[in-house]
């Protein structure tokens, strides 16, 4: 009987034992790109999982993008899922175990080898440039030459730097960028947009950059309550027309920042209202500069 059981025990140790492969493709990737893990188990008559094999434990916190269903047979059981890579540097997934029992009750605990997948600039190995040679002291000669350079290139320079200082003193004349002309073209362009908030949004931006081109502020990086700010600031500007601007600006922003999708039927009307102010705006400016030129004796 001592024989007996001394025989299965050689046989069941000569059996192949169970293994698990885990395998990534590919191996070097972006961040944000797909790698496709194969996770394959694998067993002989002798052994049997003691669970179904199940890898998603284990895959617990990765960004998983594809999961199907594990492949089973009698022996084998393969699991494929895809996952993002989220940041870079050596990435080591997580090992796979899976406990299998022999067929003399005894269990073993099998667990996969290691995997890395390079992510993002350091899959690569750093492309460095030629060492630059030692410095050496040249010559007493090669001094002289190398203070004669010196001297020179200081002389260009400075006559360079001298050119352009006299260029800029040099009154430049040419045509000029009309403001309200660009504003107008700019609002057309806006509301022949076909999408509601992207048509609020350009209204609201093309009106910012108008009104601080004639008041002198960043008016395409200012919010609408900074646009406030800088009107109270300008004198020049009338109270009404600020009023009035600021709460055509408030609620283009609204229309923008709404939930849901806005209609152009709401938005047509703002632009036409946009039009119609700053075609009143550039009809009370010019009035004003006309009345200052009669003045001038």
């Amino acid at each position: 009987m001592r024989s007996v059981y001394l025989l299965a025990s050689a046989a069941l140790l000569a059996a192949a034992e169970p293994t698990i492969s885990v395998s990534a493709v590919p191996a070097s990737v972006a961040v944000g790109e797909a790698v496709t893990v194969t996770i394959t188990y694998r067993w002989d008559a002798e052994w049997s999982p003691v669970t179904p094999p199940d890898p998603m434990p284990a895959l617990t916190g990765l960004f998983l993008t594809s999961a199907p269903p594990p492949e089973r047979r009698s022996d084998a059981c393969t699991v494929r899922v895809v996952i993002a890579a989220e940041r870079s540097g050596a990435w080591e997934l997580p090992q796979i175990s899976a406990a299998f029992r022999a067929g003399d009750g005894s269990e073993r605990l099998v667990t996969a080898p290691t995997v890395t997948v390079q992510v993002g600039t350091e899959a690569a190995p750093p492309a460095l440039p030629d060492p630059l040679p030692a410095l050496t002291r040249p010559t007493a000669g090669a001094e002289r030459d190398q203070r004669w350079w010196w001297i020179g290139g200081g002389i260009a320079a400075a006559a360079g730097l001298l050119a352009v200082a006299l260029w800029r003193r040099r009154t430049v004349t040419g045509p000029t960028i009309d403001p309200h002309e660009h504003c107008r073209v700019s609002l057309d362009a806006a509301a022949a947009l076909a999408d509601g908030k992207e048509a609020a949004a350009a209204l609201g931006l093309a009106l910012r950059i108008w009104i601080g081109a004639l008041y002198r502020f960043d008016g395409a990086g200012a919010t609408v309550r900074e646009v406030a700010a800088m009107l109270r600031a300008r004198p020049a500007c009338p109270a009404e027309e600020a009023r009035v601007l600021l709460r055509l600006l408030e609620r283009l922003d609204e229309g923008r920042w709404s939930y849901g999708p806005l209609p152009l039927t709401v938005v047509s009307p703002q632009a036409d209202e946009a039009r119609l102010f700053v075609a009143g705006v550039a009809a009370r400016l010019a009035q004003e500069a006309a009345a200052a030129a009669k003045v001038k004796p």
